[in-house]
């Protein structure tokens, strides 16, 4: 298991709760 696609899901859904 990569932490690499973890942490690009979490930007993803970051940006996302910012964006709103």
């Amino acid at each position: 298991m990569c932490a690499e696609p973890v942490r690009q899901t979490e930007t993803v859904w970051l940006g996302g709760l910012l964006t709103g």
